[in-house]
């Protein structure tokens, strides 16, 4: 929420790429099926460069982001001593220290919705949420496209969600200039 990045932009997520001020996303990651020489499937994961050149990006991290990754980071080293599973390179991972799948991440993410009475949404939809959110708050639709890694406008204007609240908005900002 607080960073607009795609799943596959956090799972790929190392700790070389969080600074003191910014997260620089520069990798993706997915489970990808093959077919081997044998005609049988493989799934695994394959760790790649982003989505397009523009989502390459430096997201500015607030304060609270920071703690919390700062928290994470120790507890998560604390844990890979315990069981000899040497330095973490990823933000998150599994307890093996691999890669999270993206349908566990899928499944603790629903988890957490039903948890706290909210009704099951894709994972996607933070993006959604992220980008409505900042258009709401009269962030400039070309730095959220910039925050998300769009290299289209057209793109970012997909995923900002209006509502009967935000076109009353609207509307009394129109007529206070009348």
């Amino acid at each position: 929420f607080a960073t607009g990045m795609r799943m596959g932009e956090l799972l790929a997520l190392k700790w070389s790429d969080i600074d003191d001020d910014f997260i620089h996303v520069q990798r993706s990651t997915a489970t990808v099926t093959h077919i081997n020489k044998n005609g049988e499937s493989e799934r695994y994961r394959e760790v790649w460069d982003t989505k397009t050149k523009n989502s390459v990006r430096d997201i500015p991290m607030l304060e609270s982001t920071k703690r919390i990754l700062t928290k994470h980071r120790a507890q998560q080293r604390v844990f890979f001593v315990e069981h000899g599973l040497g330095t973490p390179e990823f933000v998150f991972t599994s307890e093996s220290g691999s890669l999270i799948e993206h349908s566990n991440l899928r499944r603790s993410f629903n988890r957490m919705l039903a948890r706290a009475g909210v009704p099951q949404r894709k994972f996607h939809a933070i993006r959604h949420t992220f980008a409505t959110e900042a258009i709401r708050r009269g962030i400039d639709v070309k730095d959220v496209q910039l925050l998300m890694g769009h290299s289209n406008l057209q793109t970012t204007y997909i995923y900002v969600q209006s509502d009967n609240e935000s076109r009353k908005n609207a509307i009394e900002k129109i007529g206070a200039i009348m």
